[in-house]
């Protein structure tokens, strides 16, 4: 009841306490992001600073491509990645964070070169963002690459 005896009710993030969760998460992992840099998850630093990975993809150049996509006659491994959906986690005092969903896909001319690789990138992208879905464990077609597909779900506080 507020001061004139009318029955408030919380909101509905706060009964259901999802807004404590989304904050825990958010305490827990992505730090906040420099002040103009890019809107989109650090992919390719978190990436670059793991030794596993390195390894199996190179540091200069690190063979990791945005936008889903890698030049045309790239050594292999290599990753891929995009960001192909997120929405703001909005409040009533507006955005305090970005949630992007980001697609991470691993290509290897070997079954274990490209199994190799997933368990690298796997390790090297969890303690930033939570691992929502294993997408594709497939040899393509054309090219004849094997691919190990992941989603996972980044947030970064504004």
């Amino acid at each position: 009841m507020d001061g004139a005896g009318v029955h408030v009710s919380p909101p509905a993030c706060a009964r259901h306490g999802c807004h404590r969760v989304a904050a825990r998460r958010r305490a827990r992992h992505s730090e906040a992001p420099e002040r103009n840099s890019l809107m989109l998850p650090p992919v390719f630093a978190a990436l670059k600073a793991s030794p596993a990975v390195t390894a199996l993809i190179g540091s200069s150049p690190l063979r990791a491509y945005r936008h889903g996509a890698a030049p045309q006659a790239v050594a292999r491994p290599y990753v891929t990645w995009s960001a192909p959906g997120g929405s703001p986690e909005n409040a009533f005092d507006g955005a305090c964070a970005d949630v992007f969903r980001v697609q991470v896909d691993c290509w290897s001319d070997t079954d274990a070169g490209v199994e190799a690789l997933a368990v690298a990138v796997r390790a090297a992208l969890e303690p930033s963002a939570h691992l929502v879905a294993y997408v594709a464990d497939e040899r393509d077609f054309e090219t004849q690459r094997f691919r190990i597909s992941f989603q996972f779900d980044w947030i970064l506080k504004r």
